[in-house]
């Protein structure tokens, strides 16, 4: 059964609705669309304008983007041999004042009473955590010895490097969420300018089909491509970036989303991350109910990239 292949990004999309105009425009008053396109209140010409200003606004959204993840690489190329340091130091500490390790508190350590370490998951609470384990450290004045001192010596370990380049990741984490801000707010204005384009493209695609039908190829003429084959089923694997978002995916009602990765993701009802998402956690399957057939899914953590897979139905 003939079907259309169409596409999922903005820049296709515009090409296909230059092609509808084109093909309309060279028609004239003998265009099949032209009733179609009057009962419907569709403009192409004003689509077309919103096209033109979509497709800026996709500029600005994948330069914001490119740019914030430069800045999380960069910040987290810096901060990464920085917590290995810290998680090192924290951990000899907790040996050398065992049992008494809550003493870690005092070195800026959180540590539950059962011994478990909770080191900060952002860029400024790490800083935070190393500006407090150098501090301290510093506080034993000779004769007094840090009990860390020995430790850094032998790891060849140097905080106060360890806090310029801390100091410079969090100028990079800034300029991320900043960047991150910017993409998505770019992102949105995007879409709300191209959607009533959009829907107009696809009530075009339906009519036509219906107009067509039997002869469907014909399509072409309007940029649209028409295949004969079957759609196939299959699992899409994704990856969120720190911090980042997918807005408005479509589910269908049966099909799960698989958490593949190391961290927790968030998953909203509907097209924002508004409202109490479920949280699902590492290993875990969360299975698309009705109601929920667009979904939005965060990443929460912001040094960490996430993955997940959604699962069609048919294979879930």
């Amino acid at each position: 059964m003939p079907r259309q292949n169409f596409p999922t990004d903005i820049v296709s999309q515009t090409i296909v609705l230059d092609k509808i105009l084109e093909k309309v425009t060279a028609d004239g008053a003998g265009s099949v669309l032209k009733a179609m396109l009057t009962n419907n209140g569709i403009v192409l010409a004003d689509d077309v304008a919103k096209g033109v200003t979509a497709l800026a606004k996709n500029g600005s959204y994948l330069a914001f983007k490119q740019s914030s993840e430069i800045s999380s690489q960069k910040r987290n190329t810096l901060m990464l041999p920085i917590n290995g340091d810290m998680t090192s130091c924290y951990q000899f500490l907790k040996t050398h004042f065992s049992p008494d390790f809550k003493v870690l508190t005092d070195w800026g350590g959180e540590i539950t009473l059962s011994g478990k370490i909770t080191y900060a998951t952002t860029t400024l609470g790490q800083l935070n955590m190393l500006t407090a384990l150098i501090t301290k450290n510093g506080d034993f004045i000779s004769p007094l010895v840090s009990p860390l001192a020995p430790y850094l010596t032998l790891h060849k370990i140097d905080l106060a490097l360890d806090a310029t380049n801390a100091a410079d990741a969090l100028v990079f984490d800034t300029t991320f969420a900043d960047d991150k801000k910017s993409s998505e707010t770019a992102r949105e204005q995007r879409d709300i300018e191209w959607a009533t384009p959009l829907a107009h493209i696809h009530l075009i695609a339906d009519y036509l089909m219906k107009y067509y039908k039997g002869n469907t190829k014909i399509l072409a003429e309007y940029g649209f491509t028409v295949v004969n084959t079957a759609k196939v089923i299959k699992t899409r694997n994704q990856k969120l970036s720190p911090g980042d978002t997918r807005f408005k995916i479509r589910v269908t009602i049966g099909s799960t989303v698989a958490n593949t990765g190391t961290v927790a993701i968030y998953i909203y009802k509907g097209a924002t991350i508004t409202g109490t998402p479920v949280v699902l956690d590492p290993g875990k399957i969360y299975t698309v109910t009705k109601g929920n057939s667009v979904i939005s899914i965060n990443n929460p953590s912001q040094t960490i990239t996430a993955t997940y897979s959604l699962v069609p139905k048919k294979l879930s």
